[in-house]
């Protein structure tokens, strides 16, 4: 049973550029790319975007989800979900459809939200003034109960 996992697990093209590794240009033919090292380049095309607690990303990505625990630094668009984890840091311009925040996890730069906004800045440069933040990403202020804020999105401070 573990090797049809393996092999369902290899379908699909994977990219890991691992712990120690330097990668620089451009990746365009990835389903999904892993970084545990560190990688200065322009991703598109591509439909997962994973960076490990200790990788680093520099470059422009565009992806349908991405999943952060390092660090990202560039501009990034997420056409569905955004996973920052509390160890992940977003510095430069943000674009999501959906976020989701852990306590820890920062944003810093511009960001844009919704579906619409992630899918035109695919296409188009166009910048507009709605929904345009600079701080620290939080996690939404929990209620004193703790369960009425439970899976709110992260609101920005500036």
């Amino acid at each position: 049973m573990s090797e049809m996992k393996s092999q369902e697990e290899g379908e699909g093209k994977k990219l890991i550029v691992g712990r120690g590794i330097k990668l620089s240009g451009e990746i365009n033919a990835c389903e999904k790319l892993v970084v545990e090292g560190e990688v200065e380049a322009d991703l598109s095309g591509a439909q997962v975007l994973e960076i490990s607690e200790h990788g680093l990303f520099r470059g422009r990505a565009m992806v349908d989800y991405a999943e952060i625990s390092g660090t990202f630094e560039g501009e990034l668009t997420v056409r569905d979900r955004l996973l920052l984890h509390s160890s992940g840091q977003i510095d430069g311009e943000l674009h999501y459809a959906e976020i989701e925040v852990e306590r820890g996890g920062r944003i810093r730069g511009k960001v844009s939200e919704g579906e619409e906004k992630a899918k035109s800045a695919a296409s188009s440069t166009t910048k507009s003034g709605n929904g345009e933040a600079t701080g620290t990403a939080k996690p939404a202020a929990a209620a004193e109960s703790g369960d009425e804020a439970q899976g709110e999105k992260a609101s920005v401070a500036g």
